[in-house]
């Protein structure tokens, strides 16, 4: 009995010695490529989720500066709304992206983009009770934004 299970450890550990280099190496470059992938796919889906989040701070920003907030006491209202909202929103990438900086790509300065964003998104007459509609604040508004989402996408391979 003692036999066969020596006689078969034997025969298993020649197999080992010649089976064990390609399977270590297999299973280490699995390992170190789905890491590499992973890594990627990661960044990807922040990429996809910042531009979802710069496309609806464009719209409320929009939709913010085309109020005319002399007419009445509800349009005061929703401008009060969408001022929370901006100034969220803002908040809220600025914090992501300087993460998503920190992890992914030191090189670029998404703080200095935010600012720009920022000023596009506040600067004038943002917060002031009976202001006018500016309806040319768009352009300033969609250039910011898309500045940020170049550097993104300038990312994604």
């Amino acid at each position: 009995m003692w036999t066969d299970v020596v006689w078969f450890l034997t025969k298993l550990g020649g197999y080992l010695v010649y089976i064990s280099p390609p399977v270590f190496g297999v299973i280490v470059g699995g390992y170190v490529i789905k890491r590499y992938w992973v890594r990627r796919e990661n960044e990807s889906i922040l990429i996809e989720y910042f531009a979802r989040e710069l496309d609806d701070l464009v719209d409320e920003t929009i939709d913010y500066w085309t109020i005319d907030c002399k007419k009445d006491d509800e349009s005061r209202q929703r401008a009060r709304i969408l001022e929370s909202k901006i100034k969220g929103a803002i908040k809220n990438l600025n914090a992501a992206l300087i993460e998503y900086s920190k992890r992914y790509c030191k090189k670029v300065d998404f703080i200095q983009l935010m600012v720009e964003v920022n000023d596009a998104c506040t600067g004038g007459t943002f917060e002031t009770a009976k202001r006018g509609p500016e309806f040319g604040r768009y352009l300033t508004v969609v250039n910011a934004t898309h500045r940020v989402r170049w550097q993104l996408f300038d990312r994604r391979h």
